[in-house]
């Protein structure tokens, strides 16, 4: 758990929440290292509240066996009016393995 100024950013389920005032803009940077075990078209995917962010979406055509580098930057992200909103990335598309990933918010 990270407190700054008067925020809260914890982590539960693989989730990130955080808790502050109504209303408040974050700033989202999500860096994910994933390992290919199909070849085909891997997705990284933002979403706020189980809702999919606008534009925050990337994806890659990946092979066998290798590894790659998946983000998404810059990603403005308004918070609940109850001072509560869960993000939560999510990895989609051909069966793979995520080896490392980190969630950046700034608000």
């Amino acid at each position: 758990i990270v407190r700054r100024q008067g925020k809260v950013y914890d982590v539960s389920g693989g989730n990130l929440i955080i808790k502050c005032a109504p209303n408040e803009l974050h700033d989202i940077t999500i860096n994910t290292t994933i390992a290919a075990t199909e070849a085909g078209v891997i997705t990284l995917s933002l979403y706020k509240d189980g809702v999919a962010v606008p534009g925050a979406v990337t994806s890659k055509t990946v092979g066998i066996g290798s590894t790659y580098c998946l983000n998404l930057s810059d990603i403005l992200v308004r918070t609940a009016c109850c001072g509560e909103s869960v993000i939560t990335a999510v990895v989609s598309g051909v069966e793979a393995t995520v080896t490392n990933a980190t969630i950046t918010a700034r608000g």
